[in-house]
């Protein structure tokens, strides 16, 4: 045990002296079993004169586990040369993260029979110099060593910072200090560097509370990690309050605009990090003027998601059914062939938008939201497949059409509030009516009417209401073929198939007693 090298107040460290025979510094948990499938190790390393070490490709560094049998092992190879170490922090220190899956599947080197993930029995890391490392003593350390399992945040954000102020990075950086814990530090330039994912709430009654503005935070690059470890995720509590809020907004509804958010990014080369705000109690979870760089998938189906002014850079997959994403860009978005970027039952929620084309769609619309979709001021940039317009074919389209209709329904997209004419592709089911919407005031009505358009050949009313004036106005595509209803108890029915209109107009109602009614009653 090393006393003098150690990190914060930890009671030391296991020193070595590192030279040009290949050494380790391994836990034995005894026996195996030492992991589940989905666990990740965190491992604490220094070292006296990094630029000594063997180069990366020669094993430098590795990180390594061994089955019963020390010579049962596969390793990864991680660091070596100076510009090859990982962002020290605190004397030196250096934490390691490693997806255990990953390194199995992807190891660098093996030896014997490697191991399976339920027949671990040491974890830890090798090292060997180039040239001899001078010494006085130890020039090695490894430190805390732990393990997260599968589907565990490594920081929860509890209550409210002091009971009285909302969390911010740099309050959560002060308290995991004191913890000992390096899985959220300060990082250059006044950012803020996260090492494992992050939960706001704890499913409990009392307010939990995040605010911050202008701030930057940054995954660590680390290099066997898969995507989808790093991310934010939130719990609600039907008594109790649970509110995150990046940046500042102003206005309302379609015309919300978002500043001050800051960014949360992961490197190109590092592993994407996911959004989980779906859980059903949530209060609050506000997105305004951020930037969110090299993700992976954003699950935002819920109401209390508001994304104003946010720009999704590199990003796989945002699911956004009940979430308002209004002003939001998609550049470079992270897509396939076939393959949507933003998902939703209802296109009403996304407004004013802009999405730029790598591969696939724009949009996906789901079952289960409106035959009428209000496309509201989107656009759609870039080099999208198919012709914009109707596409009034099931299981057809360009699988880079900027819309996708897979709600297995037909549906009709207004655009009377402007925006892109979009291509349609078309799932089972479906078919797409791209229209700038009219307005049909049916006119004169005994007050009670009950007024519902179809499009032609459907069962599912775009526009209906039972009326209670002298006239109703319903939305209709320009030159769409619909069918309109109008009953009325003691009157006879009024049914018209196969119409349609080029503009906005009254279309006159003549509602006629109906006899037999009047010798029944």
């Amino acid at each position: 045990m090393d006393t003098d090298i150690r990190y914060g107040t930890f009671s030391g460290s296991i020193g070595n002296y590192a030279t040009t025979t290949r050494d380790a510094t391994m836990y034995n948990n005894g026996a195996t079993g030492l992991f589940s499938s989905g666990d990740h190790a965190y491992l604490l390393i220094n070292c006296g004169i990094v630029s000594l070490l063997e180069s990366k490709v020669n094993g430098g560094l590795t990180v390594r586990v061994t089955g019963a049998s020390l010579t049962d092992w596969a390793e990864f190879e991680l660091f070596g040369a100076n510009a090859e170490w990982p962002v020290t922090f605190s004397g030196g220190w250096a934490q390691l993260v490693v997806d255990i899956d990953e390194l199995l599947a992807n190891p660098t080197n093996t030896n014997g029979t490697p191991p399976t993930v339920g027949n671990i029995q040491r974890f830890g890391v090798t090292f060997i110099t180039a040239t001899v490392m001078p010494r006085m003593t130890d020039n090695f350390w490894v430190g805390g060593f732990r393990i997260l399992g599968a589907g565990t945040p490594a920081l929860i954000v509890e209550g409210r910072s002091g009971g009285a102020a909302d969390w911010d990075w740099a309050s959560i950086v002060a308290v995991a200090a004191v913890a000992q814990s390096a899985v959220l530090l300060d990082g250059p330039g006044g950012s803020f560097v996260c090492r494992g994912p992050i939960q706001f709430g704890i499913n409990d009654t009392t307010t939990h509370a995040f605010t911050e503005t202008n701030k930057t935070l940054l995954w660590d690059l680390q290099e066997v990690m898969l995507d989808g470890f790093y991310g934010l995720s939130a719990l609600g509590n039907a008594g109790g309050t649970t509110n995150i809020t990046f940046g500042l907004k102003t206005g309302t509804g379609v015309d919300a605009t978002g500043a001050q958010g800051g960014s949360i990014q992961a490197a190109a080369a590092a592993a994407r990090f996911d959004l989980d705000f779906n859980d059903p109690n949530l209060d609050g979870v506000n997105l305004y003027g951020m930037s969110l760089i090299h993700g992976d998938t954003f699950d935002m189906d819920d109401a209390a998601v508001d994304v104003a002014s946010t720009l999704y850079i590199d990003v796989t997959r945002v699911n956004a059914s009940n979430s308002a994403q209004v002003a939001i860009s998609a550049i470079a978005p992270n897509t396939a062939d076939g393959v949507a970027f933003m998902s939703t039952d209802d296109l009403g929620d996304i407004a004013n938008s802009n999405f730029s084309f790598t591969d696939g769609h724009g949009i996906e619309v789901l079952s289960g939201g409106p035959a009428t979709q209000n496309n509201i001021g989107n656009t759609f940039l870039g080099a999208y497949g198919g012709t914009p317009g109707d596409n009034l074919t099931p299981s057809s389209g360009s699988t880079d059409a900027m819309i996708y209709n897979n709600s297995g329904a037909a549906k009709q997209f207004d655009r009377s509030n402007g925006g892109t004419s979009p291509s349609f592709r078309n799932g089972a089911s479906a078919t797409s009516n791209d229209e700038a919407a009219i307005s049909l005031t049916f006119t004169p009505l005994i007050a009670g009417s009950d007024v519902s358009v179809f499009l032609t050949g459907t069962n599912t009313p775009i526009s209906e209401t039972d009326s209670s004036g002298a006239s109703y106005v319903a939305s209709a595509g320009a030159g769409v073929a619909i069918d309109y209803k109008i009953y009325k108890t003691g009157y006879l029915p009024i049914e018209v198939f196969n119409v349609s209109f080029a503009a906005s107009q009254n279309v006159p109602v003549n509602q006629l007693p109906d006899r037999n009614f009047d010798l029944v009653g």
